[in-house]
């Protein structure tokens, strides 16, 4: 079909063959596919790093509550060391204000 149009006081032709409109929407469609092929590619590749990234974080989650878990018993253990002390001081100070009664004692009795 010759189509004849107006333009600037010119006359244009235009062929149009209707082999030449299908090989173009042909290129178009195999462009659309090859398109969306990549797009399923990089879907693909994006799921399986995010399902990758998940088990590593989970990963890091049971990390985390076991060290937490490890943490919460070295403060008690901490807890009952500081009253160990604390104790012990206690009869530390207790045993050395006997011994200088004892040599309080011990000295008046040697007079």
């Amino acid at each position: 079909a010759v189509v004849s149009t107006q333009s600037t006081g010119e006359t244009e032709t235009h062929i149009q063959v209707d082999g030449e409109i299908t090989k173009v929407q042909e290129s178009l469609r195999e462009l659309f596919h090859v398109e969306l092929e990549e797009a399923r590619r990089l879907l693909d590749e994006t799921s399986n790093q995010k399902a990758a990234l998940e088990l590593e974080n989970g990963r890091h989650q049971d990390n985390i509550a076991q060290l937490r878990a490890e943490l919460d018993e070295k403060d008690a253990e901490i807890d009952q060391l500081k009253k160990l002390i604390e104790e012990l001081e206690k009869r530390l100070a207790d045993s050395l204000g006997d011994i200088k009664e004892l040599k309080s004692d011990n000295k008046r009795i040697q007079k």
